[in-house]
């Protein structure tokens, strides 16, 4: 999302290994109020309408279903402000509900996507993560490093944080 959203830094941040929350934030365009309701539903954002479409597309594509997919197990957090726009919003998403809670905040250009408490409504799911977290995170780093070596035009910031300190 943060690179087809022409952002020129984007930064990770994982708390305990991304057990208790990831949050994703950059300095791209912005998302406007009406797609934020429509943001994390399948299909939602999609830019194909015929078959045709697939052979114009320009971006990474997709990334509306992972959001769909994320919002299902998690509770997610988009705080977001378009460039020329003086104020932006924060929506809350929940896997118990369908319409996300919009509010105008104070934001600074861009988004940050936070997941807090990845798969809390699924137990298993839940103690999986748990349990492999260390090895899902050393892929993520190997994900971000790969991205970063071949996007030289973005500034790629990642950190961990585990008990409020960061690693």
């Amino acid at each position: 999302n943060s690179i087809d959203s022409k952002a020129t830094v984007i930064k990770i941040v994982c708390c305990d290994y991304g057990i208790e929350w990831i949050e994703v934030s950059d300095d791209g365009q912005g998302i406007d109020y009406e797609s934020l309701f429509k943001l994390c539903s399948f299909g939602g954002t999609s830019k194909i309408r015929e078959y045709e479409d697939i052979g114009e597309l320009s971006s990474f594509g997709f990334r509306g279903e992972g959001l769909a997919a994320i919002r299902h197990t998690s509770n997610l957090e988009v705080t977001t402000r378009m460039q020329h726009e003086p104020s932006g919003y924060k929506a809350l998403y929940s896997p118990l509900n369908d319409i996300p809670e919009v509010n105008q905040v104070s934001a600074t250009a861009g988004t940050s996507i936070k997941v807090k408490l990845p798969f809390s409504h699924l137990p298993a799911k839940r103690q999986e993560l748990v349990s492999n977290a260390r090895t899902q995170f050393r892929v993520l780093v190997e994900y971000v490093q790969t991205y970063a070596l071949i996007l030289t035009g973005i500034k790629f910031e990642f950190f961990h944080v585990c008990d409020g300190s960061p690693k």
